[in-house]
C-alpha cells in the first residue's frame, strides 16, 4: 500500500519502514519533505496493510516495492529505508538502477 503526496512534479523521494512498522512511522518527514516541495510516496511493506495471496519473501518484496515505483513514480526516485527498507532500497537499487537516483539508509 502507498501513500502519494506532495508535488506531482517534485523529486520522488520514497520512504520504506522497517520491519513490522507501516508507513505512518515516516509521517513527520514526509510532511517536511512535501513542505520542501518534494513527491513523497511512503510505502508499507506488502502483508502489513492487506492480507492477500502476495509473496512475503525479502525478494517479493523487493519486486512490489519496484512495481509501485513503475506505476507511480515515472522517473528515478530518492529511496530512503530504515532497518528492513534500507536493505530492500539497496536490494531495489541493485536489481533496477534506472529507477534509483540515490540511496539513504
Amino acid at each position: 500500500m502507498l501513500d502519494v503526496t506532495g508535488d506531482p512534479d517534485g523529486i520522488p523521494v520514497v520512504l520504506l519502514p522497517a520491519f513490522g512498522l507501516a508507513r505512518s512511522m515516516w509521517h513527520g518527514q514526509q510532511e517536511s519533505l512535501v513542505a520542501l516541495g518534494y513527491r513523497v510516496v511512503s510505502v508499507d511493506l506488502p502483508g502489513l496493510s492487506e492480507v492477500s495471496e502476495a509473496d512475503f519473501s525479502m525478494a517479493g518484496a523487493r519486486d512490489a516495492i519496484a512495481a509501485d515505483l513503475e506505476r507511480s513514480v515515472r522517473r528515478p526516485a530518492h529511496l530512503v529505508g530504515i532497518s528492513l527498507g534500507a536493505t530492500l532500497a539497496a536490494w531495489v537499487a541493485l536489481d533496477h538502477p534506472e529507477r534509483v537516483a540515490s540511496l539513504v539508509p
